[in-house]
């Protein structure tokens, strides 16, 4: 087999192991950010626009890699409130402000998004 080969059937696995962690990745990162919602807050409404921040893209490849993007998109925009998008997704993840729920929701995805990827690269790679 010629290394041209090798490189093509290699660089076909790692794209079907990253599109599986991309599609794996999108629900998990929602749900991770969706346990952010416990508790009842008294000094403000929650308007649920955090959940339309969660952003799962790829995957991309060319050469000898291929990659995906896992974000939270900080230009979700409030109606309520003095923060900015940037500034709620900050302090609901950090759990301060006087926000109420359960903060490290991104720490969780993150640590959770590699698992992902370690199952589906080592199922591709025979690990």
């Amino acid at each position: 087999m010629k290394i041209e080969s090798i490189k093509g059937d290699a660089m076909r696995k790692m794209m079907t192991a990253m599109a599986q962690t991309v599609s794996d990745a999108e629900p998990m990162l929602q749900d991770h950010v969706a346990s952010y919602y416990t508790g009842n807050p008294l000094a403000y409404d929650r308007t649920g626009t955090l959940m339309t921040s969660p952003k799962v893209t790829g995957p991309n490849g060319g050469g000898d890699s291929c990659s995906m993007s896992m974000e939270m998109d900080k230009s979700i925009s409030y109606s309520t409130g003095t923060f900015s998008g940037a500034e709620v997704i900050d302090v609901t993840n950090k759990g301060v402000a006087g926000v109420v729920g359960t903060p490290g929701y991104w720490d969780r995805a993150e640590e959770h998004v590699k698992v992902i990827a370690d199952s589906h690269f080592g199922a591709a790679f025979g690990k």
